[in-house]
């Protein structure tokens, strides 16, 4: 069986009845938890989710740089359903915003890419906070995942998992859209735009920076390593590897299960969508 929230989504039956029964009783324990007042803080907050592997560890990153932003070095995954009371997560964001005050930044920056499953709870405790989804093709995601997991099946099924819940967003008040493909290849733009988005004015360092904040912290996870070293380099074109990564049948396969989503999702969002974005030949 399948649970959205978890990263290793594919569980047993009973651990799938479990992690329900986890979630109705933290949602029984959380009842009288109460928002954050607006106002109460001069720190605004953002949550930057979608699905793994399309470039939210990269805009993350790029965002801490600039002057104004606290970015959390770390995916925190405090607002996941299976994981975390909501009074916990109110707890901790709070002190973040603490740490935000203290060394003036505007806003401050969380990124847990399973929090795409999680945008009502985080407003519940928060309900002025603003939420930037990532996308990317899912050729290219599902090849990411291929390498490092060593299952395209997992790929694909994370990929639509989140992607839906990603479309589900669209049109929600304080939900901005952004695409890796358009990220990397006209990043002073789109980081321009999200960055109006966030309410503040463009800087270059999100662009120039090399050290980003993900390296004042030392990661267990050789996956989040990895990904601190890339989003140092220079930002750069980095999409259609999946030509030659993929098999003609491989593409077949990401293709009929993903391929009608990402079009809705293109459709949908076509006022930042690539120029040119991925497709694969439907037949």
């Amino acid at each position: 069986m399948i649970n959205p929230y978890r990263i290793r989504h594919n569980r047993t039956w009973a651990k799938v009845q479990l992690d329900r029964l986890t979630m109705k009783l933290l949602t029984a324990l959380d009842r009288g938890v109460q928002p954050i007042p607006s106002g109460i803080c001069p720190v605004s907050t953002c949550f930057v989710v979608g699905c793994g592997h399309s470039g939210t560890t990269l805009l993350a990153a790029r965002l801490g740089s600039h002057p104004k932003i606290m970015a959390i070095p770390e995916e925190t995954s405090m607002f996941l359903q299976v994981k975390r009371r909501l009074s916990t997560a109110r707890r901790r964001i709070s002190q973040y915003l603490e740490e935000a005050t203290d060394v003036g930044a505007a806003c401050l920056v969380e990124k847990t890419p399973k929090h795409v499953h999680s945008v009502e709870r985080i407003r519940r405790i928060l309900p002025d906070a603003r939420v930037i989804v990532a996308l990317r093709n899912p050729y290219d995601t599902c090849l990411s995942f291929k390498t490092r997991f060593n299952d395209l099946n997992y790929g694909i099924e994370r990929w639509v998992i989140d992607n839906e819940a990603a479309l589900a967003l669209s049109g929600r008040d304080g939900v901005c859209f952004t695409f890796f493909e358009r990220l990397t290849e006209r990043p002073d733009g789109e980081l321009g735009r999200i960055l109006a988005f966030m309410g503040l004015e463009f800087d270059g360092a999100v662009v120039s920076a090399e050290n980003t904040v993900f390296e004042s912290k030392q990661h267990r996870s050789p996956n989040m390593q990895l990904r601190t070293k890339q989003v140092g380099q220079p930002i750069r074109a980095n999409s259609g590897k999946w030509r030659t990564g993929l098999t003609e049948e491989e593409v077949r396969r990401v293709e009929a299960a993903c391929g009608p989503l990402w079009r809705q999702l293109l459709d949908r969002h076509a006022e930042c969508a690539p120029d040119e974005p991925e497709l694969a030949d439907p037949a």
